[in-house]
C-alpha cells in the first residue's frame, strides 16, 4: 500500500537520480563550451569526464561503507545536500580547479544517491510493490539520461550534408 510518505521517498530520489543524470550529461556534452571557457586543451578537458565518473564509481562501492557508518537516513540527506549545492554551485564557476572541485562532489553525491536511493527503495516497499518501483527508479536513472545524453549529440550526418542547389 502507497502511502504519502513512500510516494515523497520514491519522488526525492526520483528527482536526485534524475538531477545526477543531468549533471553527467552536461559535464559530457558542453566540452567545446567549456574548452572556451576556461582556455583548457583538449587534454585538460578530458579530465571533466575522468574527475566526475570515478568518484562516482568510487562512491557506489563505498555506498555501503557510508549507510553502516552514518545510517540510512542521515547518508541519502547528506548525498542530497551535496548533490543540490554542487550542482547550485556550477552556476558560476570561476575556474577550471572550481569546476573540477564541483564535478568531483556532483560524482561522490550522485553516486551515493544512486546506490543508497536504489536501497532505501527495496527497504521502504514490500516485495509485491518493487516492480513498480524499480521501474520509476530505472526510468530516472537509465531512460532519462539515455534520452538527455542522445538529444544533445549532433546527428552523426549533420555535418557532412551539403546543399545541392
Amino acid at each position: 500500500e502507497f502511502t504519502w510518505t513512500k510516494i515523497g521517498l520514491i519522488a526525492a530520489v526520483y528527482s536526485l537520480v534524475l538531477l545526477d543524470g543531468v549533471n553527467g550529461a552536461l559535464a559530457s556534452t558542453l566540452r567545446s563550451y567549456l574548452m572556451g571557457k576556461f582556455a583548457v586543451t583538449p587534454d585538460q578537458i578530458t579530465w571533466v569526464a575522468i574527475v566526475y565518473y570515478v568518484p562516482k564509481l568510487y562512491a557506489m562501492l563505498l555506498a555501503a561503507r557510508v549507510q553502516e557508518r552514518f545510517g540510512q537516513r542521515h547518508s541519502l540527506l547528506g548525498a542530497a545536500i551535496v548533490l543540490v549545492l554542487a550542482t547550485a554551485s556550477g552556476i558560476a564557476i570561476p575556474n577550471y580547479s572550481a569546476l573540477l572541485v564541483i564535478l568531483i562532489s556532483q560524482g561522490v553525491a550522485g553516486g551515493l544517491m544512486i546506490a543508497l536511493g536504489q536501497g532505501a527503495l527495496l527497504a521502504a516497499f514490500p516485495r509485491r510493490e518493487q516492480a513498480l518501483v524499480q521501474c520509476v527508479f530505472a526510468l530516472a536513472a537509465v531512460m532519462c539520461l539515455s534520452a538527455l545524453r542522445l538529444s544533445a549529440r549532433p546527428h552523426p550526418v549533420a555535418g557532412r550534408c551539403r546543399s545541392r542547389v
